[in-house]
């Protein structure tokens, strides 16, 4: 959240203003400074708690106050399970708290029509890479390979688009 003050000498108020960023309250992120506001251009250093990874998949950024706010937003995901949180005996836990975040960390199997993906699985976890091949009488159109990421595969599948021959 940004607000508008104006401020000028003896606090008294005058044409110059700054803007300033509320310290953000976000879940799994800690911060490297504790007060409450900060100047526009300012930067926030912050770590990722214990299990949780930045979007480009660190532990720690930097944030910056801009005139719309904090930029980029503060966010760790979760990209790893703490086996302490979780009770060995009791399957429908592991599994309830597996689905709740499996945005976060799987990637369902991707499909390629006339084609197959090295290697195969039911589910791929963050950072996995698959290998697209088309069969025979059949060519790829996209990428080679696909990583998973917490968002989904990147860069998209591509597709086996048939080969036509010209009869003489």
């Amino acid at each position: 959240m940004c607000t508008k003050s104006r401020v000028g000498d003896n606090n008294t108020h005058s044409s110059v203003s700054s803007e300033t960023c509320e310290r953000p309250s976000e879940d799994n992120v800690v911060f490297d400074k504790t007060q409450s506001f900060f100047l526009f251009k300012e930067t926030l250093h912050y770590e990722c708690k214990d299990g949780f990874q930045t979007m480009k998949e660190t532990i720690e950024s930097d944030i910056q106050c801009t005139e719309n706010g904090w930029d980029p937003k503060p966010l760790c995901l979760l990209f790893e399970m703490d086996s302490k949180l979780l009770d060995p005996k009791n399957t429908s836990l592991n599994l309830t708290f597996c689905s709740m975040f499996s945005l976060a960390i799987e990637c369902d199997a991707p499909f390629l029509e006339h084609g197959s993906i090295q290697p195969r699985k039911d589910q791929y976890v963050n950072r996995d890479v698959v290998k697209f091949s088309c069969m025979r009488g059949y060519t790829r159109v996209g990428p080679e390979v696909a990583q998973c990421y917490h968002f989904g595969w990147s860069p998209q599948p591509p597709i086996c688009k048939g080969i036509y021959f010209a009869k003489f």
